[in-house]
């Protein structure tokens, strides 16, 4: 599934260049593959969830100042509600998820 930020921004009509989101979100599941390839005392596995860690610290700074900012800015508040209702059911699903 893709992220909300790009299917919503994309198919709403409210569109942006987010080739830097996409670049984060495919580093992100990069380093999530590599690390959940890993034993827990494998000397790289620290620096790997460092790195994760500081890409996903980017990658939401990065949402917040730039395409929620563009968000605000661009679209109306009907898209606004929706891109809202949308994001809480990707939240509601993850805590499913992590509930099961």
């Amino acid at each position: 599934m893709a992220p909300i930020d790009d299917r919503w921004f994309w198919y709403s009509g409210c569109t942006t260049p987010l080739r830097s989101s996409r670049k984060d979100h495919k580093d992100i599941d990069q380093l999530l593959t590599q690390i959940s390839r890993l034993n827990a005392s494998d000397k790289n596995l620290d620096d790997k969830v460092g790195a994760l860690i500081e890409n996903v610290d980017h990658h939401i700074e990065e949402e917040e100042r730039e395409i929620f900012q563009f968000a605000e800015e661009n679209c109306s508040e009907q898209q606004l509600d929706e891109l809202a209702r949308q994001i809480e059911e990707q939240k509601r699903i993850f805590d499913q998820g992590l509930a099961a």
